[in-house]
């Protein structure tokens, strides 16, 4: 099968889980013997580097503003001006990319994250007969379908311009939790655009490792990890405040938590930069006398986060933004911790509560204390829950288990177009 992978962005130049599990997945179907051809955007500077080195990749993109519906009326003129450079951008993209698709002849395209890189393309593809499926892992195809009508005269003129992606190809639609998809119906799309009118699959995310096997004296060392961006949206303060009321009500436990992430002050998602929320933290920590069993370790690569997991006992995720799919879950349990996560988003489709780890209520700090106090206090409940944590991943949420399912829609896309163009 020839698949046309199209993402905004690709490793190495990533802001999160989306852009890795493009490339996990392009890796996968290509060693399974598909013919893959991902085409994404250039380098963003702060990724320039050697050349590159693989020859499926196609870098021939470009990146316009990405613009959101709460700017402020003062910035009428700043916004026009960036809808006339995303205009231009989106249009030279949309050239490129027919151009490469009508020389390769794709028989499916496979579309990730397009924020940046405009959705006209879709109808080019159309136009030529190959059904793309949307890869949503999060919501910013509706918000982008949803933004009609804006700010000043020339801005929605500039905007119009652009009409002709509502009249994109989005039969097909697959989301990676049941907690996205439900979410994303709440958005009002224009008259006449329906997501996933003939396909809505949910295909979560997948480890790309064997699931690390449970060993009992690993939960007697009270080694607490959490990764992530360093931002509000992850609970980084929830997960202090609770270590705090641990430390008050149990100090007899022995425990310490690692934190692995760098502060983010792209990507607030409408809190404070990441700078200062990680001073906020450092400041609960010495307030708490915490400072000798808290440790923020950095961003790591990969490989080097999946590593230091192998070496803890416990992972925590304190998330409070809704979560479409974290991959930081899956790939901790994976690794044999144990889970104990907020009810954020996707976490309930990963982890059952009291079966395969804890769940706790949002923001709720006392919660956290009594489940990690719970785990610390018990590593034979610690070593069930992730024996069975162990067992459920290795069965849903493996790379195999997502690629397989990625190519049985695909076979189905595929004998569906087959179907309308004979019975015309």
């Amino acid at each position: 099968m020839r698949i046309l992978l199209i993402t905004e962005m690709y490793p190495p130049d990533a802001d999160g889980g989306q852009e890795v599990n493009a490339q996990k997945l392009a890796e996968a179907l290509i060693s399974q013997g598909h013919d893959v051809a991902v085409v994404t955007a250039v380098h963003r500077a702060r990724y320039s580097g050697p050349p590159e080195s693989r020859p499926y990749v196609h870098r021939i993109l470009g990146h316009a503003p990405f613009l959101e519906n709460n700017e402020p009326r003062a910035q009428v003129l700043r916004r026009t001006w960036l809808y006339a450079l995303e205009v231009w951008v989106h249009k030279r993209n949309k050239s490129r990319l027919r151009q490469l698709a009508a020389q390769w002849k794709p028989d499916v395209a496979y579309i990730f994250g397009t924020s940046r890189i405009g959705l006209g393309f879709s109808v080019e593809l159309h136009r030529l007969g190959i059904p793309s499926l949307w890869h949503q892992g999060g919501s910013n195809l509706e918000r982008r379908l949803s933004q009609r009508g804006e700010l000043g005269r020339l801005a929605k003129f500039f905007r119009s311009l652009e009409s002709e992606e509502l009249q994109a190809d989005f039969r097909y639609v697959a989301y990676v939790s049941q907690f996205l998809a439900d979410e994303t119906a709440k958005y009002e799309l224009p008259t006449g655009v329906e997501l996933g009118s003939e396909l809505r699959p949910i295909i979560s995310r997948g480890i790309d490792f064997d699931v690390f096997v449970p060993i009992p004296e690993r939960y007697t060392t009270g080694k607490i990890v959490m990764a992530g961006r360093i931002g509000a949206f992850k609970g980084y303060h929830v997960a202090i405040e609770a270590c705090a009321l641990l430390s008050r009500r149990r100090p007899d436990l022995q425990w310490t938590l690692e934190i692995f992430g760098e502060a983010d002050d792209e990507d607030t998602m409408g809190h404070e930069k990441g700078s200062v929320y990680l001073a906020k933290l450092k400041s609960m920590m010495t307030e708490s006398s915490l400072v000798d069993r808290i440790f923020f370790r950095g961003g790591l690569k990969r490989g080097d986060l999946l590593n230091r997991f192998e070496g803890s006992a416990i992972f925590v995720s304190a998330s409070n933004c809704g979560e479409a799919f974290a991959n930081t879950i899956i790939e901790a349990g994976g690794k044999g911790n144990v889970l104990v996560v907020s009810d954020d988003g996707s976490a309930r489709e990963v982890v059952l509560d009291g079966e395969t780890g804890l769940v706790y209520p949002p923001g709720d700090a006392v919660a956290l204390s009594e489940a990690l106090e719970r785990v610390l206090d018990d590593p034979q409940l610690a070593f069930r829950l992730s024996t069975a944590s162990a067992e459920r991943l290795d069965r849903h949420f493996t790379l195999d288990a997502v690629v397989r399912a990625t190519v049985e829609v695909f076979e189905e896309m595929i004998k569906r177009e087959s179907s309308r163009r004979t019975s015309r």
